[in-house]
Formats: C-alpha cells, structure tokens, sequence
C-alpha cells in the first residue's frame, strides 16, 4: 500500500507462509478460529470470517489473478489474496481499515520490527512532560495514568507517519488497546470492546476495579509474537 487507498502487491518477500488448510467444499467448514495469525492483528467490527474470503478467492481466481476488494476493511481479502499466490488491490477511506489493511499485507520482519520500535519508542522517550496534551476524561478511565503516558507519547511521534514501519507499528497499538485479557492495556470489563466511557465509569465503580499499569512496549513486542506465528 504506497498511498491511502490501495494495497500492493507481493509485499511478502518471503517472510510469511500459508499455513491453513484448503476449504474445498464449503468456507462454513472452516473450525472456529480458522485462519492466518495476521488476522488476529487488531479487531474491524463488521468483517467477516477469512475462510469466506480464503474460499471465495482460491474458487473464483488463479495463482497470479489481481483480485479487487474497493472498500477493504480490516484487509481480510486482500491478505488472504497474496496469501493465496494473487495479487492484491485494496481501498478504503477509513484510515483506521487503511492502517489495518497496509499492516497485514506488508509485514515486518522481526528484525526491522525491533529496529523501528526502538525507533519509535526513544522518540516518545525523548518527548518533555510538558510537550503531552492532557488526556481526555473519556479516554482516561479506560487505562491507567502511567500507560496513557505511554500511549500519548507514542502516538505524537507516529502521528502523520506513513510509512511501512510506522503504519505497522500503528496496527499492533491498535491491536492491544482494548480487549478482554491481560494482553490488553485497558481495564477489563464484561463489554470491553462495546462499552461506553459512562458504561466503563459504571462498571469499574461497580466491581471496585482499578486500571493497572501496563509496559506498552511489551505489549507491543507480545501482539507482534501472536500475529506473526504462522
């Protein structure tokens, strides 16, 4: 993807493998959780499975077809495309399903990860106390001071950014925000990824909890593992 818009092709070069079954008869036969571990790189409410894609591809086109998806998403189709030997195009608006979309189909190998995410992380560092906005009270009660610090810094360095390095970095952050394990930064609640800030208020006087602290850095380190298996 070398603008907002469109994916490339064979972004690959041989870092990532196929490691899922054919679907012959049916995407619907596909287990629970079916699919490449790149799709586990951050939720897109609204997409559907990888095996429909996966099915719908490996039928309808051969090895070296472009296959088009013109409002992409969370990149399912394209990355199960390229995963399938195809070239891809994708497109969206959203910069959130763009930053997904360029993620998955442009990977970092772990080697240029960890260069960039030092990169990024001694930048944040680096930033005066007095250079990070106060958070807003919304924002604020889903994670604790100490890991919004974090977060804030991080996101004035990658802000604007476009590169391939930094639109990765991006959708691992976007991975870990919120979720219903400790792999997440935010507060646990029930509705983690549906809660409201008056819902989340709510809910955390309710159960007397409290946000704990969390490294970003790690987490980021431990999405990057997760995605990246197979």
């Amino acid at each position: 993807m070398t603008q907002e818009g469109s994916v490339d092709s064979d972004p690959f070069q041989g870092v990532l493998v196929a490691t899922t079954e054919e679907l012959e008869s049916s995407w619907r036969e596909a287990p629970r959780r079916w699919g490449h571990s790149m799709h586990k790189l951050a939720p897109y409410v609204g997409g559907f499975p990888p095996a429909l894609a996966h099915y719908f591809v490996s039928k309808y086109t051969n090895p070296g077809d472009t296959v088009l998806d013109p409002f992409c998403g969370g990149g399912t189709v394209p990355f199960e495309a390229l995963n399938l030997d195809r070239n891809a195009i994708g497109n969206d608006a959203f910069s959130y399903a763009y930053t997904l979309s360029h993620a998955k189909c442009d990977p970092l190998p772990e080697a240029e990860f960890d260069e960039a995410l030092m990169g990024f992380i001694d930048r944040a560092d680096s930033l005066s106390q007095s250079d990070i906005p106060a958070p807003d009270s919304d924002v604020e009660v889903f994670f604790h001071e100490d890991t919004l610090n974090q977060l804030q810094r991080l996101k004035m360095v990658l802000s604007g950014e476009k590169t391939r390095e930094a639109l990765f970095i991006k959708a691992l952050v976007c991975g870990i925000l919120h979720g219903p394990s400790e792999a997440f930064l935010s507060v646990q609640t029930k509705d983690t990824f549906s809660g409201t800030p008056n819902y989340v208020r709510k809910y955390i006087e309710r159960n007397d909890l409290s946000p704990e602290p969390k490294d970003v850095e790690q987490k980021i380190r431990d999405k990057y593992d997760a995605v990246v298996e197979d």
